[in-house]
């Protein structure tokens, strides 16, 4: 369908003025990019949504980073952003796109609000996701067409100097139908960049499911039942991740759910370590646990505070300091005689790696090689959908597990099909050893039976001619 065409012009204060225009197939652009410049203030005040508010004392700034790489260091807590757009006589239904925005945020048009996402003081919450779309009503527009947009935004204090507040992509405005396939357009990228993600989803479902059937067969085998728990968790993990990208979550709830899954993986993990090499629960255990509960804390703080050089630094000590005990303890159940072990410390190795690597690169300072490295690191698979390298060692590890499994699953059943049949000829020994029936002896009836509780009896009897009719 032929996209209605509509010119939307900026128009800031009278200090600044701003038009734009984009040009596309010789007919203008339903949709007007609002990358500013927009005046901006902290604080609150009510009286900062009336759209006959004097301004122009206010700051300049785009909306296209936030407001601590534009200067506002050090900013928490409540500011406002205020743009003013002049919307041709002609025109449909309009309607705005938000993007990512680093906190709650309340947005107004002509002093009336269209909506928010997330909780403003004094009951505030932060959103995992923000992207929407606020029709706006023609009844809104002033006499000359003109629209004051402001929007309040507030940012949570634990994130002072670690992640700035406010928008971190410039919103849209534009023809109400084309701004809602813009949402949806940017959904069907995200889901493409959620693609590894997705693939691991699955794939550690389908692989969890797989062990825990297998765990069903052989109930006194407990390694099925662990392996198939930790990737249930994993998978547990990224439906949480998966949510939030799509939907606003509470960072909290959001937060506390990806570090309990994420620990209750590792503990299952460690417990299959255990069953699997036949180990005890002895000093490196004790060491991967205790690690583990620091390494599930520090993600959590990680994800609500949205970064810092000693959260990251701690991560990075923890994750591998985990990942070395567990390489440790598959190592040595190896040189123990269990080759199998081998195979998972290997995917275990490059896993830690590669992601020890990217931890690294991340918090170096941005030198062009560092991030060259990263962004190769990062970028991984692009076609069918995204999945770098870390999370496709992941996926190749656990498959390699379950291959482990299913062949330790097999040999057991084949040792047991030997010991059956080495049984069945055992009691078709002991059938000859044993009389069916009794010699006539004169004087005496005698009768016998013989039921072993398994399949062989420790026992048997004959009766025995010594001559001269006597047994």
């Amino acid at each position: 369908m032929r996209l209605r065409a509509l010119l939307i012009a900026l128009s800031l204060m009278p200090q600044t003025t701003c038009i734009a225009q984009v040009s596309f197939d010789q007919a203008r652009v339903p949709i007007v990019e609002l990358r500013g410049p927009w005046r901006f203030h902290p604080g609150d005040d009510a009286r900062w949504r009336d759209p006959e508010f004097d301004d122009s004392a206010w700051a300049l700034i785009s909306a296209d980073k936030t407001w601590d790489e534009l200067g506002f260091q050090q900013l928490t807590g409540m500011a406002w952003y205020r743009i003013r757009i002049a919307v041709p006589k002609e025109h449909g239904d309009l309607a705005f796109f938000v993007g990512d925005v680093n906190g709650s945020f309340e947005i107004y048009a002509n002093g009336q609000r269209l909506g928010e996402k997330g909780g403003m003081p004094p009951d505030p919450w932060e959103p995992t996701a923000t992207r929407s779309v606020y029709p706006i009503p023609n009844s809104l527009l002033a006499g000359d067409g003109s629209l004051e947009v402001a929007v309040r935004v507030w940012n949570w204090p634990v994130h002072k100097g670690v992640a700035g507040g406010g928008f971190t992509e410039a919103p849209r405005v534009g023809d109400a139908g084309t701004i809602q396939q813009w949402l949806e357009l940017e959904k069907d990228r995200e889901i493409r960049r959620q693609g590894g993600v997705i693939t691991e989803l699955f794939g550690s479902l389908l692989i969890g499911l797989a062990s825990l059937g297998l765990y069903a067969l052989r109930r006194r085998e407990r390694e099925y039942l662990w392996f198939g728990l930790s990737l249930l968790m994993w998978s547990a993990n990224h439906v949480g991740s998966l949510v939030a990208a799509s939907q606003p979550v509470h960072l909290v709830s959001l937060s506390v759910w990806i570090a309990l899954t994420y620990c209750l993986r590792i503990l299952f993990e460690l417990e299959f370590y255990v069953v699997f090499l036949r180990q005890k629960r002895r000093w490196l255990y004790s060491i991967a646990f205790l690690v583990l509960l620091m390494e599930s804390a520090t993600l959590a703080m990680l994800d609500v505070r949205g970064g810092g050089l000693a959260l990251g630094f701690l991560f990075v000590v923890t994750i591998t300091l985990a990942d070395c005990c567990e390489i440790a303890m598959l190592t040595i159940g190896g040189f123990r005689g269990i080759r199998d072990a081998y195979i998972p410390a290997v995917a275990l190795l490059m896993q830690a790696s590669l992601a020890s690597s990217s931890i690294v690169l991340a918090l170096l300072p941005p030198w062009a090689w560092s991030r060259a490295v990263l962004a190769f690191l990062q970028r991984g698979l692009e076609w069918p959908f995204y999945l770098n390298y870390g999370e496709a060692a992941t996926d190749l590890g656990g498959l390699a597990v379950l291959v482990i499994l299913v062949y330790r699953f097999a040999r057991s059943r084949q040792n047991e099909e030997r010991l059956q049949v080495e049984m069945d000829a055992a009691r078709e020994v002991q059938e000859v050893l044993i009389p069916t029936a009794m010699p006539p002896i004169s004087g005496f009836e005698m009768e016998s039976i013989y039921l072993p509780a398994l399949q062989v009896g420790g026992d048997f009897f004959q009766i025995i001619p010594t001559g001269l009719g006597e047994f």
